[in-house]
This record gives C-alpha cells, structure tokens and sequence, in this order.
C-alpha cells in the first residue's frame, strides 16, 4: 500500500481516538511509551515499523492540545471582563451579512475565529451602522451564546452583542489588507457578472450566485428548505464539483497558448486556488483545491496522478493545520463524500463493462459496411456508459454522505438518489454557462447576458427536479441523530456487500476461463539472432 493513505489512516485514527476520549488527556504520555514499548517487543527496533505508531500519536497528541486550548477560549468567551462583559477582540473572515436578530432588530452578523473556535458575532446592524468587512478587527462586548445545534464539540459558537447587559461593539483596526481588498473587488465583479441579463428575474440571478460563488445567503429560506429536503442542497458548496469544472475550462483556455506544460499547470494550479478564496475560502473549497494542485503536479514530480494519495495528502495538510476541523460538517462530509467517490471509481474498474455487448455490435454492424447503424450503436453506448457511471457515482456519494448528515443533522433523504443525476447533471452546465458568463461580463455583456440566461434555465430546472422530488413521500424525513455504532454499522454493512459482489465475479471469472481459447505459444523468430 502506498506510504500517504497508510500515514493518513493512522493520523486521523490518532485525531478520533484523542477526541472520543477527552478524558483521557492525562494519560496519553502514558499510552505513547506503553505504545513505544509495545511495538519495539512486536516489530523490534526497525525504523521503519516505527513511523505509523509515531503518526498516531502525533494526531492523538495534536488532537488533544487542541480541544485544551478549545476549552481555554471558550472560558475566555464566556466569563464577565471589568465592565460586567466579556470584551474580546475579533477579525472578521467574511463581509458581514443583515439579519433579525432574536429580538426582531437588525443585526450584522460575520464569521471569525477565537483560537480554534469558530465563533458567528452578531452587533447591532442598524440603517446607519458601519457594515464589517472582511479583513478588519473588532472588539465587541456580549456574551457567548449556545444553543441546542451547538451542543457539539468545536461546533460554530455565536458571540452577541444585543445583550442587555453591556452589549456593544467597536471598530479598531479599519484597514485590510491589499490581498484582503483585492479579493473581495473581484468577488464583487464577479457577483455582478453573475446577474447580468437577469434584471427581471431576481431569484434567478441569486441561485446563479449561490451556484457559483457559494453566496447561500441569498436563497430565499423555503427555496433552500426545499433543496434540502430533496437531499440536493451539497451543489450549491463550493467543492469539487465546481472546482473540475473550472480547471478543465482553464485547461481548455490555456490549451490555445504556446505555453510550456509546466506553465500552463501552474497556472491551472494558481486559478484554482484564487476561485477558492474569491467563493470565501471554505473547507471544502479548498480541499477540492489541495486535491486538484496535487492531482495536476504528479506528473511533475515524477509520479502517476492518484486521487486516493491526493485525497490523503490533502487530509493530512489540512488536519494537520487546523484539527478542530474534524467536527466541522461541511469539511467532514466533503472529505468522507469524496472519499467514497474516489473507493467506488478504484473498485469499479475491477467490474466488467455492461455495455460490452453493445460495443461488440457496433463493431460487427461497422464491419458489415453498415456505417450509420454503427454509429448509432456507438453512440447509444457511449451516452450509457456516462450515464450508468454518473449514477452510480451519485449513489457512492450518497452511500458515504448519508451517515455525516444523519448524525450531524439527523435528516434522512433516500430523495438523493433519485434526484442526485439529474440536478448534477444541470448543475454542472449551469456552473459551465454561468463561469463563462462571469467572465465574459469583463468584455461583452450580450455575451454574457446569454450565457447566463441558459445557466438560470438549468437552475430552474434544478429548483422543478427538487420540489418534484421532495413532494414524493418518505423522499425525506428526520430521524434521531446516528450514533458512532450506528455509522460504522452501516459502512460495515456496504464494505461487506462489495466484498461479496467483488468475490462472486471473481469466482464467475474463474467458472468461464474455460470457454475461453487457449493462449498460442509464441513462436521464436529464427531470423533474430539472441546469442554472440
């Protein structure tokens, strides 16, 4: 096995351990020279053996330091300063957002860290108040709220300042950086782009910018419910979706200049990573990003584009930075999805193609001089293949995402297969109108009034295909919040049903060799000569 997944396993095995048993914490010096000593009398004092007990216990170690310093913030937050409340200080992430507040009134409402907490701060946001824009510190006076859906661990705590008690909020360093600024006018010409030729249909133009820039924030609230329920809302997050699909169109962009290889992929590599800091830099965006750079720069170092190694490399970098992640929900299900996607497309080219029959008669309809009934065939094949293919990546990507969203959201939704090929289907032509309409916006707005109509066209359909589906019955329906036992019976249950299917065709294999012809011997050319 190759080195990268096998580090990854034992560093996220180490991660989970350390977080399923906070309690722990004293006696992991413990385990790691009960451990030390245990594989030294196992695998002696060979260097190598060594490495995968180290990893674990570094993501063990890494894991609980964090949920310590976790634990210290969130004291931090929580207790009353000299004026009666606390008063911290905090950068916001992203431009803030209006919103009601509890009591009705407007509030601003930004995404920002405090340590390893990720914290949503709420001031007052009232016509004539200052609106935070990302890059710029704040110090604010409030309380630290949590209510029922942040009762988990490293879960998105809300800091506000509409509390009776002391509440306000100040703005102290108002400048942002070059980088910060330059970003954030380039998302805003993008969104604008993103709207041209839709003045009259605004609904259309926001699902367009929450299809492409991940600005959920503007679907109207039973829209989005609606998605939900069909188990289709995971389009509109920026991952690798969207990702592919810009860098093949870069691909193809780039493909028109005499540019060297190692050029044009490190441009490809750049552009990647600026769309996933323009959408806002979510986890799963760059995840998608890491995976992407790493997939496209194998060649360049010398090694065969693996997606599993990409995935693991990218698991490693990330949780390695910051490993309060692994109770995040949108950068866990987007690495347990793509996980599940990756396993389907490396176990599937052990199957044997259901199409081969079809294949085999457009050769012999071609072999008997009938071109067009050939080409029909080949046609039909083909468009079978992508189609039994998207489905049954559809269904990898359900079967791994379902048990994340049912312990994290307790939501259910068998909807997702049926709607999870047509929606994706329509997804990824809008994705492809809409990202050339934003950018022919830059040129020629026609054109990209054009281009964006026929991605709202497939947002529309989307929106029909959902509604459609989540009118069905038990299409989706809550449930209690899975447990661990109740995650991994259910990934047991599936392992064991593609190691039976993979045994049986083995066997059914085996069981036809016979019908097979026997392989000729290979007859020696006696014109070569082989010796002196």
């Amino acid at each position: 096995m190759h080195p990268v997944p096998s580090a990854a396993a034992a560093f996220l095995s180490g991660i989970a351990l350390a977080f399923a048993f906070p309690s722990a914490s004293g006696f992991w010096p413990v385990l790691a020279v009960a451990g030390a000593f245990g594989a030294a009398v196992c695998i002696g004092w060979n260097v190598r053996g060594w490495i995968l007990p180290a990893i674990f216990l570094s993501g063990a170690i890494l894991a609980q330091r964090t949920e310590c310093a976790a634990y210290s913030q969130e004291r931090l937050l929580s207790s009353p300063g000299p004026d009666g409340a606390p008063v911290c200080e905090f950068k916001v992430l992203s431009d803030a957002i209006r919103k009601r507040g509890p009591r009705g009134k407007p509030v601003w409402e930004f995404l920002s860290k405090a340590g390893p907490l990720d914290v949503a701060v709420s001031i007052p946001g009232g016509d004539g108040s200052v609106r935070p824009l990302a890059g710029e510190t704040w110090r604010c006076r409030g309380w630290l709220l949590r209510g029922k859906a942040q009762d988990r661990r490293f879960a998105r705590r809300r800091f506000s300042c509409n509390q009776l008690r002391g509440g306000g909020a100040e703005r102290t360093q108002t400048p942002r950086s070059m980088l910060a600024a330059a970003l954030a006018r380039l998302r805003s010409a993008l969104s604008r782009n993103a709207g041209i030729g839709l003045d009259g249909s605004p609904a259309a133009a926001s699902m367009n910018r929450a299809l492409l820039l991940g600005e959920r924030s503007s679907l109207p609230a039973a829209r989005r419910r609606m998605f939900v329920d069909a188990g289709t809302i995971h389009v509109f997050a920026i991952s690798g979706l969207h990702v592919m699909i810009v860098a093949k169109m870069l691909q193809v962009l780039l493909g028109f200049f005499r540019l060297r290889p190692e050029v044009r992929t490190g441009a490809l590599i750049v552009s990647v990573f600026l769309y996933a800091a323009v959408t806002g830099a979510r986890p799963s965006a760059l995840r998608a990003a890491c995976m992407a750079g790493m997939y496209f720069s194998a060649p360049f170092a010398g090694r065969r584009p693996d997606a599993l190694v990409a995935w693991s490399a990218t698991a490693l970098v990330t949780y390695s930075l910051r490993p309060e992640l692994f109770f995040n929900a949108g950068c866990t299900l987007s690495f347990v999805v793509m996980f599940g996607v990756v396993l389907w497309c490396r176990w599937s080219q052990r199957l044997p193609s259901a199409f081969a029959g079809l294949y085999e008669a457009a050769r012999m309809q071609r072999a008997a001089g009938r071109t067009f009934r050939a080409f029909l065939l080949f046609q039909t094949a083909g468009l079978s293949v992508r189609l039994a293919s998207m489905f049954a990546v559809s269904c990898a990507a359900w079967i791994a995402g379902t048990p994340p969203a049912a312990s994290l959201f307790g939501r259910f939704t068998p909807g997702g297969l049926v709607s999870g090929v047509p929606v994706c289907t329509l997804a990824f032509v809008a994705v492809v109108f809409g990202a050339a309409g934003m950018v022919a916006g830059f040129v020629c707005e026609p054109l990209a009034a054009a281009a964006n109509n026929v991605s709202a066209l497939c947002t529309r359909g989307m929106a029909a295909v959902s509604e459609a589906v989540a009118g069905l019955p038990f299409s989706s329906f809550k449930v209690e919040n899975w447990t661990l036992w109740e995650c991994a019976a259910w990934y047991a249950a599936f392992f064991a049903a593609a190691v039976a299917a993979d045994f049986l065709l083995c066997r059914t294999r085996k069981g036809l060799e016979w019908t097979e012809p026997p392989a000729r011997p290979a007859v020696p050319d006696v014109n070569s000569r082989t010796g002196p």
